[in-house]
């Protein structure tokens, strides 16, 4: 059983066999010394980001325990009270530099401003786009009507052009709006690499799910068989009575298992 008196070898001992009470005992011991060297680098130029530090803390907090517990336990220098706060100390500091010097060379290449001017060139074409592509269907119902099926045809290819012109400038402001936060982008489509319809992970989940499943906690199986019936992750929330946050660390996690399985 795991406590606030466990230490940090036991608390990591834990985590690394999956129990969730080792992981948020221990995550929750040293969110204080995360969370300060996080604000250190990225409070000061807060107001000057496009999106939420709030949201930019989360992935850094998780990545900071992925970055520890990938760690082979043999390998990692606990001091004589069994505590590892040095290396904690580490991570968190090297996985901020990182994380802020890619900030700020995408800061620097590419302003909010200018991002925001980028998006309006594909944006009023698409609008543009979509107006003569209304236009050619209204000509195109007139002259069905009237028999005038060359012309009906003409349009037709003239039409299917534009589809695929709009398609392209969807692809191009999708791009546009996405932003390099400094480490893997996170978006609620994806099942933070366990993907249904993505061809690698569907080799791991059909090939070595006996492999995969072993590897995971009771709880990590089911949240892989919610998110593969396509659960969103506010519906886990719902279902499973835990917080967006820690979803979101436990697919994580689970994303960190599912790559060892595939690399090994």
């Amino acid at each position: 059983m795991y406590t606030k008196n466990s230490t940090d070898k036991e608390l990591i001992e834990g985590a690394i066999k999956k129990s969730s009470v080792a992981y948020t005992i221990l995550t929750s011991r040293y969110k204080p010394k995360v969370s300060f060297i996080f604000n250190k680098s990225f409070k000061p130029i807060e107001k000057s980001l496009s999106y939420s530090v709030e949201q930019l803390f989360e992935d850094f907090e998780s990545n900071v325990w992925i970055d520890l517990l990938v760690k082979p336990l043999e390998s990692l220098n606990f001091d004589e009270n069994d505590s590892i706060g040095g290396l904690i100390d580490t991570i968190a500091k090297e996985r901020a530099h990182s994380m802020y010097t890619r900030t700020e060379n995408h800061r620097s290449k590419d302003s909010t401003e200018m991002r925001k001017q980028k998006l309006l060139e594909p944006e009023e074409k698409k609008k543009k786009a979509l107006e003569k592509k209304k236009t050619l269907e209204n000509e195109r119902d007139q002259k069905e009507k009237n028999g005038f099926n060359t012309e009906v045809i003409a349009l037709n290819v003239e039409i299917e052009g534009i589809n695929t012109e709009i398609k392209d400038l969807n692809f191009e402001i999708e791009s546009l709006k996405k932003f390099d936060f400094g480490f893997f982008e996170f978006e609620e489509s994806e099942i933070d690499g366990v993907n249904a319809s993505d061809p690698e992970r569907s080799f791991i989940a059909n090939d070595l799910k006996l492999k995969f499943f072993n590897r995971l906690s009771p709880e990590q199986q089911i949240l892989v068989e919610l998110r593969a019936k396509g659960e969103t992750q506010k519906e886990i929330v719902k279902k499973t009575g835990l917080t967006l946050d820690q979803v979101r660390e436990r697919l994580k996690k689970i994303d960190m298992i599912a790559n060892e399985i595939k690399n090994s």
